[in-house]
């Protein structure tokens, strides 16, 4: 599951999501390459729901491709504002 088809199905208002997804990709050695989900919920994101979310974003198809590309490919972090 996404974010937003996690956030729809619980009617959590996507507004102030911030996601930033950077890609370090060696073509020619692949076992070199890295995948970084940053994630920035916003103030109003119920806390009982941080704990699911980050289970879904480690199951979205960014991670799933990340992760398929060698076991320390992908990873992700999930923060609130300051």
């Amino acid at each position: 599951m996404d974010i937003l088809a996690f956030c729809r199905k619980r009617s959590i208002p996507t507004d102030g999501f911030r996601i930033r997804q950077i890609v370090d990709w060696h073509a020619k050695q692949t076992d070199q390459s890295k995948v970084l989900l940053s994630i920035e919920l916003p103030h109003n994101f119920p806390e009982k729901y941080e704990k699911t979310i980050r289970k879904a974003v480690d199951n979205c198809l960014v991670a799933r491709l990340g992760k398929g590309l060698h076991e320390n490919s992908f990873k992700s972090s999930i923060s609130r504002p300051d």
